[in-house]
């Protein structure tokens, strides 16, 4: 019995560290390459990009947004908000922007069908030659747009997904772990890009060329999470996108514990239902690393196992001491691999290697959320989208 349970521990917790440590070269990466500037040849454009917002009750943010978008340096664009059935002032705001700014058109809806549905429909009225798509309570860089455009036309690519960083970042300690996260997250997109390997979409600040989007039919309806599902279907088809750090872009990170399981849950179970329902358009041997990716809430999950398989053999007596020897140092190197990555994450803000401690509970809750969100696709539950509610701070 201690033996096969101290192979079960000690397999999971390689396995799971096996796969953290898989990371690992894509954040060196991106974290070494953070300072290259691109040369853009060519840097005038004239193609219409069309602005996708979908926004449902987001009166605490829709204006900002709006005013951001309307204020870009480029100035050839026509801004589609689908306006899905708020029930607060979403409506009248957008209108004094549509009256103010003829670029600018709201479109009422009066029953919400999801953010897939929404983009799908913008996409109908939509002319231009380039899609980009915005959360309602994205704060765009004067020079996003113009940008994107320099990097769609140097690389050729058929996506692009920007930089997306923490507006309230200083709000509480949830939200400063957020904002390490969302540094892992950015040298992990851009050592991907370096690295040419697969580049998901992260839901808002992405940019799309029209027949690319056209081609692989849209977004999917009923998806969780339809950034990851078109992404692994565009990677299906050959389609290449990239990640770049100038096309920048502000969002609002959620600060309760209520919000942040809300929208973790709704992230790490569209994760499962891309991996369980797209098997089919992942068929090669080249899409290993895309496989390796879709895994991630799955590994994270099994971290929880591994600490549930720790505390039940050291209080039950089934762990030996070999064993123990062993997990003590692989300890030591989660801890030091834990410092580095909350180094590079934090972009040599190195302050933030004080909060380990909270990184080690926000690592765990993240954790939790997987675990709970893959039992719930395994038995079915039926899926929800859970919106999380914005104030508008800026921290």
């Amino acid at each position: 019995m201690n033996e096969l349970y101290s192979i079960v521990l000690l397999s999971t917790f390689i396995a799971s560290l096996g796969y953290t440590a898989y990371q690992v070269p894509f954040l060196v990466v991106g974290y070494l390459s953070s300072s290259r500037v691109r040369k853009v040849e060519d840097p005038d454009h004239d193609e219409l990009v069309s602005v996708l917002v979908p926004a449902k009750n987001e009166e605490a943010v829709i204006g900002r947004c709006l005013e951001s978008i309307i204020n870009q340096t480029y100035r050839n664009l026509e801004i589609i908000v689908i306006e899905d059935g708020s029930v607060d002032r979403t409506l009248e705001i957008c209108g004094t922007y549509e009256q103010r700014d003829s670029r600018v058109r709201c479109v009422h809806r009066e029953q919400s069908n999801g953010k897939p549905d929404a983009l799908n429909f913008g996409l109908q009225l939509s002319r231009g030659e380039v899609i980009a798509t915005y959360d309602a309570d994205s704060l765009l860089e004067r020079d996003a747009i113009g940008n994107a455009l320099d990097e769609l036309k140097q690389e050729g690519i058929d996506a692009l997904q920007g930089e997306n960083y923490c507006l309230n970042s200083r709000e509480n300690i949830l939200t400063r772990m957020s904002f390490i996260d969302f540094g892992f997250f950015r040298n992990f997109l851009e050592g991907r890009t370096v690295l040419d390997l697969f580049t998901p979409l992260g839901g808002s600040n992405q940019f799309f060329m029209r027949e690319s989007l056209l081609s692989v039919g849209g977004w999917s309806e009923g998806y969780l999470t339809e950034d990851i599902d078109i992404s692994v279907r565009m990677s299906s088809k050959g389609m290449k996108s990239r990640y770049s750090r100038r096309v920048r872009c502000g969002q609002e990170t959620p600060s309760t514990l209520k919000e942040f399981r809300g929208q973790r849950v709704r992230w790490t179970r569209g994760h499962f239902q891309v991996l369980f329902h797209r098997k089919r358009d992942v068929n090669s041997f080249q899409d290993l690393d895309l496989i390796m990716f879709t895994l991630a809430p799955f590994f994270s999950s099994l971290w929880l196992v591994v600490f549930l398989l720790m505390a039940g053999g050291y209080m039950g007596g089934f762990i030996s001491g070999f064993v123990s020897g062993i997990v003590l140092l692989f300890g030591i190197f989660v801890l030091l691999l834990n410092v580095v990555i909350i180094a590079i994450a934090a972009s040599k803000n190195y302050k933030y290697i004080g909060f380990l401690p909270f990184a080690y509970a926000y690592w765990f809750l993240l954790s939790i959320i997987s675990f709970y969100s893959l039992m719930l696709e395994i038995t079915g539950r039926s899926r929800k989208w859970y919106k999380v509610r914005k104030s508008g701070t800026i921290s």
